[in-house]
């Protein structure tokens, strides 16, 4: 466990090498969904390379929750359906790979996770806080991950009602999408490493007082 000498020396932020390689994998998966999108959203779905589209049917089946992106998007519709499947498999894949990060490497982050943390809120208090909005965040993630939009088919006179076609930038122009769904995938990384880091760094700080006798 740092002792407080430890603790208040500033350390430059480094990467294990099992972080560099998942980020290397992010940021290319990251690039693929981006021109897999762009060429989706810009074919007509009944020219998608090797069909595509007919397999629309049987994915709403398999994920129903697609039919969300569907009434969220005025312009693209149906084309949503595969782009959401795709995207989920990304964002459970950058959340679960970040967890694993940390299980394969946690002998590190215990001894390391207070220097990935700003010395200006390395306060025992503070941190508390800071647990409770990092977790509400990573919360917030991954409910709107999983409930975005409506369960039911909607026409286009519903969707004005309900102001999704308002949506403009986010949901109806192909790099404002593109945009939207990188920002937000990079959330379940952020938001768990961030978790994680915080609870840790609590930790520490609070067992360093307790054995100082604070």
């Amino acid at each position: 466990m740092p002792d407080n000498q430890t603790i208040k020396k500033d350390k430059k932020y480094k990467f294990t090498p099992l972080e560099k390689r998942f980020i290397k994998i992010y940021l290319l998966l990251a690039v693929f969904y981006s021109i897999v999108s762009v060429y989706l959203l810009n074919t007509p779905i009944d020219e998608w390379v090797f069909n595509l589209g007919q397999y629309n049917n049987q994915l709403l089946q398999w994920l129903p929750r697609a039919q969300y992106w569907v009434n969220i998007s005025v312009a693209y519709r149906e084309k949503m359906i595969l782009l959401y499947v795709l995207y989920q498999g990304i964002f459970w894949f950058i959340f679960v790979s970040t967890i694993g990060i940390f299980i394969k490497d946690w002998a590190w982050y215990k001894e390391n996770a207070i220097h990935h943390t700003h010395k200006r809120v390395r306060k025992k208090y503070l941190m508390v806080f800071y647990i409770f909005f990092i977790g509400l965040l990573l919360f917030g993630t991954i409910v709107l991950n999983i409930s975005e939009g409506s369960k039911f088919y909607m026409l286009y006179e519903q969707l004005d009602k309900v102001g999704r076609n308002n949506d403009i930038f986010q949901w109806n122009s192909i790099y404002g999408f593109i945009f939207n769904r990188l920002v937000f995938a990079s959330l379940a990384y952020l938001m768990t490493f961030g978790f994680i880091i915080s609870i840790l760094t609590t930790k520490i700080l609070f067992t360093n007082n307790l054995n100082k006798g604070e």
